[in-house]
């Protein structure tokens, strides 16, 4: 993909699983995020037999595409320092991706302009898949205002057999709810040559 640098620089960290919803199968998911002028540059990995997850099959035209989170749907939500705007981003192990805004908790959702779409690459292996995005630096600051910003990771995983487990780098209620601030432990702040 042009322009996608080829590593993240920001080590990966293992998201857990919602007590409520364990995996039935092996299965480990880690994530970064990092920003740069460019952008928010994420990366997930899901370590699992390939075989025994359900993914979708490669999108023959990558795009926006709607209700990706109910199958194996990599997340970041990304809100201000300030304020309770916040965006959310779906990245699909496809190619197809999601972007939607909230006003506040929940609230307000729309979906987001789609000039400056996120930049995808998705490797798969036998034992792994990988997603990569970057998240244009003028989205996040027309949406957001200026950095620092809180990220949320996250991701749900379905399994072949149709189970689906919710990870996150924090859980913060009974159930899963990624959109719960409490959960979004991630702060990313601008480079400081910006």
């Amino acid at each position: 993909m042009i322009g996608y640098r080829a590593s993240m620089p920001a080590a990966l960290a293992d998201l857990v699983p919602h007590p409520a919803t364990p995996p039935g199968i092996a299965l480990q998911v880690a994530a970064s995020a990092t920003l740069d002028a460019r952008g928010l540059w994420l990366s997930f990995v899901l370590r699992c037999e390939s075989r025994l997850l359900a993914l979708a099959e490669p999108s023959p035209r990558p795009g926006r595409r709607d209700r990706l989170w109910e199958h194996t749907c990599c997340e970041a939500f990304v809100g201000a320092s300030a304020g309770t705007a916040y965006l959310e981003l779906n990245l699909a192990p496809s190619g197809d991706w999601a972007l939607w805004a909230f006003d506040d908790y929940r609230a307000g959702m729309r979906a987001a302009a789609t000039v400056g779409a996120p930049r995808l690459r998705v490797l798969r292996g036998a034992s792994e898949v990988r997603v990569d995005a970057q998240l244009d630096a003028a989205v996040l600051s027309g949406f957001l205002g200026a950095a620092p910003y809180h990220v949320g990771l996250t991701a749900v995983v379905e399994e072949r057999t149709g189970g689906r487990s919710f990870f996150a780098l924090r859980h913060t209620s009974d159930h899963p709810d990624f959109h719960a601030r409490g959960s979004w432990t991630r702060t990313v702040y601008p480079p400081a040559d910006a």
